[in-house]
């Protein structure tokens, strides 16, 4: 597929009259951290283990829900929303895992029998033509390929997609289709029929209709004001050295157990004429020279395995690996908390809390955008009844660095001095919302954790 994409610009240019504002060598670049995620060569993949790790903390009890601020009136609008939501977060994980594996993805939403799914797009297929600042007017996907093989060739479909949006508010979608370079009509694939053949024009629109979430790490071979600077890389970017070092050490190990395997050498007076040992006997001692001889009979070969060098020098990289990135000790070296107390525990997980924060703030950004791009969808295709109520997007993240117990007692704390309500202790308990805490509290105490004009 590699191959396909040397020609993406050409494409471009051809079907759509424009050439995207990225370089050969990002794109490049973008291709290869795709090929180096999806490895599985090398005895550890560090990237897919240090993405996976990270989503683990990122995901961990993510909650995402949109609320209506017309009084919490849920209308069909607002549940058609949330539904589309649910369906979403159920990768949520499998998000954060690629979009810090391969540097970014792109969530572009999709219309199948009134239902609105996305595509997770990565980076390498998404190019941008023009922006103004920081916002996006105009950019290009490799929305799909197939590839069909048959007895002595095969097939490859494209579909590629051009989004627009200009002053006025007017957002466009045209669509186009290749097969082995030549195009082709969109809706000859059996797959993309029921896509509109002519471009399709939302009105009032006033951002992108897909969001991009992008690994923090910085993409330090770019300029700041540079467009491909707006690509992500992912979260082992500059780590090559290091990697290839800590893959070179687990590649040995094999071979040092391999040689720890202990063989016996016997003298020669125990061979019989046929050059073998007896089966069963007893043998006599020689002595040599007139005395004992000291020499021992047999010679056990049992050399000591280097374990300790070995492990403490993959402990090594590893923690190179994340003090570079930019991680706190414990992602892929062991945490050593034995002698530690409640705060230098906290304390030592600063830096993993801080990239962690940020991930979670680009998702916020993110996933306001795509929440608006589903109602955008809703409104054009008519997949909800029209609402004009005002809507917000709550997250709640996982309070994984956290001491339960600390947080316990700064609520009760908190509650003794008058600053907290009683069925906020509830909620931390139970991770229940106010409504539901209250509801299940005693009316009398109820009553007291209530404040005035609740």
């Amino acid at each position: 597929m590699f191959a396909i994409f040397q020609n993406i610009l050409n494409w471009f240019k051809k079907l759509f009259g424009v050439v995207p504002r990225k370089s050969d060598f990002v794109q490049a670049e973008q291709v290869r951290y795709g090929e180096e995620y999806k490895s599985t060569s090398a005895p550890l993949n560090i990237t897919a283990i240090t993405a996976l790790k990270l989503a683990n903390i990122i995901c961990s009890f993510a909650l995402m829900s949109v609320r209506s601020l017309n009084d919490g009136i849920e209308t069909p609008r607002i549940k058609y929303l949330n539904d589309t939501l649910k369906r979403i977060l159920n990768n949520i994980d499998l998000i954060v895992m690629r979009a810090l594996g391969i540097g970014g993805v792109i969530l572009k939403p999709y219309i199948y029998n009134s239902q609105i799914y996305i595509d997770i797009i990565p980076q390498g297929n998404y190019f941008i033509v023009e922006k103004v600042g920081e916002v996006v007017k105009k950019s290009m996907f490799v929305a799909d390929y197939i590839r069909i093989d048959n007895m002595f060739q095969h097939d490859e479909f494209i579909r590629l997609e051009f989004h627009t949006l200009d002053d006025t508010g007017l957002y466009t979608i045209e669509h186009k289709a290749l097969k082995n370079g030549v195009e082709i009509p969109v809706t000859s694939v059996p797959e993309w029929s029921n896509i509109s053949p002519v471009p399709v024009t939302i009105t009032n629109v006033d951002k992108m209709l897909y969001c991009f979430i992008k690994c923090p790490v910085d993409n330090r071979k770019t300029e700041l004001n540079s467009v491909d600077n707006i690509y992500g890389v992912p979260v082992t970017f500059g780590q090559e050295i290091n990697i290839e070092n800590l893959n070179k050490i687990i590649n040995e190990i094999p071979g040092e157990f391999l040689n720890k395997r202990a063989f016996v050498g016997a003298d020669d007076i125990l061979f019989d004429t046929k050059n073998k040992l007896p089966d069963s006997g007893l043998y006599k001692l020689f002595r040599a020279g007139g005395g004992v001889d000291k020499n021992p009979f047999w010679e056990v070969f049992s050399p000591e395995i280097r374990q300790t060098s070995y492990f403490e020098g993959i402990d090594k990289f590893l923690g190179l690996i994340e003090k570079s990135i930019g991680l706190s000790k414990g992602i892929l070296t062991d945490l050593l908390t034995a002698q530690a107390t409640a705060t230098e525990i906290k304390r030592s997980s600063f830096d993993t809390e801080a990239f962690v924060n940020r991930v979670q703030k680009n998702i916020e950004i993110e996933f306001n955008k795509l929440i608006y791009s589903f109602d955008v969808l809703a409104n054009r295709y008519n997949l909800s009844p029209l609402s004009s109520v005002v809507y917000q997007v709550d997250f709640v993240w996982s309070n994984w660095s956290e001491d339960s117990n600390t947080r316990w007692n700064q609520l009760v704390q908190g509650q003794a001095a008058g600053a907290v309500n009683v069925y906020e202790l509830r909620q931390n308990l139970f991770d229940e919302n106010k409504e539901t805490a209250i509801a299940n509290m005693p009316v009398q105490i109820a009553e007291m954790s209530l404040p005035t004009g609740e």
